[in-house]
């Protein structure tokens, strides 16, 4: 894909198909966010809906080359070429690792530790969960700190509720 056929794309925000991409993350962050069904499951939901949507439009074009065959090849008609194992294993490696650490109790323990340090000020609350993402941040990758720091705050959210 050329710079021009790029920009073009870009500039083109206005399109059905940007209209569906938007539409089928909206409706799988509602579904993550509302609790409706399981997260994997729209997380699953909106990953393939993501594929048939570029699939119909034939908008997969972006994953030439790159280590998935020779260079120029366009990924025609063959989704697996348009994922990134990569990412995937990293970010089952990471659901594992945080849903290990939610069994084992750590989320509780880190949520009550940091209200009882900041005896009850909210501010010294959010400035002992930065730091404490901050320094996980440290050893971890942001995305990581991030899927870990989350159900200690909502722990806390919960607790105040």
């Amino acid at each position: 894909m050329s710079t021009d056929a790029t920009s073009s794309y870009v500039a083109d925000t206005g399109s059905i198909e940007a209209i569906l991409i938007l539409l089928v993350f909206l409706i799988a962050f509602a579904l993550i966010l509302g609790e409706i069904v399981d997260r994997v499951l729209a997380a699953w939901g909106g990953a393939v809906g993501m594929l048939l949507v570029g699939t119909y439009y034939n908008s997969l074009t972006w994953c030439t080359g790159g280590g998935h065959g020779e260079a120029g090849a366009v990924c025609e008609n063959n989704l697996f070429e348009a994922i990134d194992f990569n990412v995937i294993g990293l970010l089952l490696g990471m659901m594992i690792f945080a849903g290990m650490l939610e069994i084992s109790g750590f989320f509780e323990f880190v949520a009550i530790k940091a209200t009882k340090l900041s005896g009850g000020d909210p501010w010294k609350l959010v400035f002992y969960l930065g730091t404490f993402t901050t320094v996980i941040s440290v050893f971890i990758d942001n995305v990581t700190a991030l899927i870990l720091i989350a159900p200690v705050t909502l722990k806390i959210c919960c607790g105040i509720l």
